[in-house]
């Protein structure tokens, strides 16, 4: 665009140095009056026709070349305002990736914080106040309120069961110390002993550990995609397939339920559905590309991956 610019520049540089050039000639030299005994001789052009036809293909040379330059003046400053919505497009992307991970580290950091409290607090007072029914229940086996101790008892350790699911699904303590392969195994395992979906895990090539972010971020996706097929999709069987290759790490989940019609995010946050957008947003977070295919009466089939380079560190 700057080579356009120069360009034009010295278009309108040169043709202003003709056109005074011509001025001089007319002014000075003579030539116009061989023109004019030549032209007289063969019956041709008159002196002022001549003269008319020189201003006039000056003039509009000139002004040619002033568009011209007016034109690449135009163009460098569309382009330097194209690039700086660019720019600043790219910073709001950064910004609101920013953001985004910022809120998602503070999601992170207040489920462990609940998951603690609950596991160090509430689950010690449950266990306590259960072996103190079980202790009045042996004081008084005789008594009519026996039976009402040993029901307390059977409800609270449903209670304790409960409870400690729901600090897995907070924190799983098994992803922190296992990885990713043996945190999916037991959140499907349980989904599957909770619910009647028949749910398949299968992990391909050599699984290894990845950096902390990205296996908490697949773990969720999984976790959200599963929660979402057991709560909405009304199937019957479910596939979780963890492939590690050597260039990327490919997630698929898929499910034989009643699929839907897609949807721009807008109606979805409407429609208060967070989960779709949740998952896309944490796999942007860290850098895998995210894709959901879905069709009525078809199933889902959400597809995630990882390049391989975003999961060193």
């Amino acid at each position: 665009m700057t080579n356009n610019k120069r360009q034009a520049r010295f278009e309108l540089v040169l043709l202003g140095i003709i056109a005074l050039v011509i001025v001089i000639l007319e002014l000075y030299v003579d030539v116009f009056e061989r023109l004019v005994t030549w032209a007289a001789m063969n019956e041709s052009l008159l002196i002022t026709e001549i003269v008319t036809l020189a201003i006039v293909l000056s003039i509009g040379l000139s002004i040619y070349a002033w568009r011209r330059w007016r034109e690449a003046v135009s163009l460098e400053i569309d382009k330097a305002q194209l690039q700086q919505t660019v720019t600043d497009e790219q910073d709001a992307n950064r910004l609101m990736r920013s953001y985004a991970d910022a809120v998602t580290r503070g999601q992170e950091a207040e489920r462990h914080r609940l998951a603690r409290e609950l596991h160090d607090d509430t689950i010690q007072r449950l266990i306590v106040i259960n072996q103190t029914a079980a202790l009045a229940a042996f004081d008084h086996a005789d008594s009519p309120a026996a039976s009402d101790l040993q029901e307390i008892q059977l409800l609270l350790d449903e209670t304790i069961d409960h409870v400690r699911h729901f600090i897995t699904e907070l924190r799983p303590t098994y992803l922190d110390e296992l990885g990713l392969v043996t945190a999916l195994r037991t959140l499907i395992k349980e989904t599957r002993d909770r619910t009647e979906l028949l749910i398949e895990f299968e992990a391909k090539g050599e699984s290894c550990r990845l950096r902390e972010s990205i296996e908490l971020a697949l773990y969720r996706i999984v976790q959200s995609a599963l929660s979402n097929v057991v709560s909405h999709a009304e199937a019957s069987t479910a596939e979780v397939v963890l492939d590690f290759r050597p260039n990327a790490v490919y997630l698929d989940i898929t499910d034989d339920g009643n699929g839907f019609l897609p949807v721009d995010e807008t109606a979805l946050v409407a429609s208060g559905h967070f989960g779709l957008i949740g998952m896309r947003e944490r796999a942007e977070l860290i850098g895998a590309t995210y894709q959901i295919d879905a069709q009525p009466g078809r199933g889902t089939k959400i597809a995630v991956c990882v390049p391989l380079d975003s999961t060193s560190g």
